[in-house]
């Protein structure tokens, strides 16, 4: 019984709540290794189908999961109950923080953040799972959302960029 009671106690005083929002997406990044191993089996009953490998893949977790990518997440407005609107994620992650030093609160911002987020990534399926862990639901939730922005805008970038070197 005093297990019971101390277990009351600690969970409802002690444990803080996390909430969670999990984004699942598609990847194409590693369409192209299925494509090599059908390309190596053509190969062998002679048939060409070219091979263009020397060019980097775009691959999501890594760049979800980059301080790039962080760096600009970290600078969004996000409303919550506990701090009120208009408040940067840098703002809300540190808010008990007492250095003064911009570039010090930046780094442990972004590393805060990036404990906050969970990429697993399934090579079989190509699903990618974006998990943002929060104190308040909304806050993680729009999180994830500002994190599929930036991996878009990110994405276009690069798509661009690739076009125009081939150009």
């Amino acid at each position: 019984f005093l297990f019971c009671v101390f277990m009351i106690v600690y969970v409802q005083f002690f444990v803080k709540t996390v909430y969670t929002s999990n984004a699942k997406i598609t990847s194409s990044s590693y369409n192209k290794g299925s494509v090599s191993s059908f390309s190596g089996i053509a190969s062998q009953f002679g048939i060409s189908m070219g091979n263009n490998d020397t060019e980097p893949n775009f691959i999501i977790p890594e760049v979800i999961k980059s301080r790039l990518i962080a760096k600009s997440i970290i600078h969004n407005k996000f409303k919550t109950q506990k701090f009120g609107s208009e408040k940067t994620l840098l703002e809300i992650i540190m808010h008990d923080s007492k250095e003064t030093n911009k570039n010090i609160v930046e780094v442990a911002a972004i590393e805060k953040f990036l404990k906050m987020l969970i990429v697993n990534d399934n090579k079989k399926t190509n699903i990618v799972s974006i998990n943002v862990n929060a104190f308040e639901p909304e806050l993680a939730k729009n999180v994830n959302e500002k994190v599929i922005s930036a991996l878009d805008k990110h994405q276009k970038k690069y798509n661009k960029e690739k076009t125009t070197k081939a150009k």
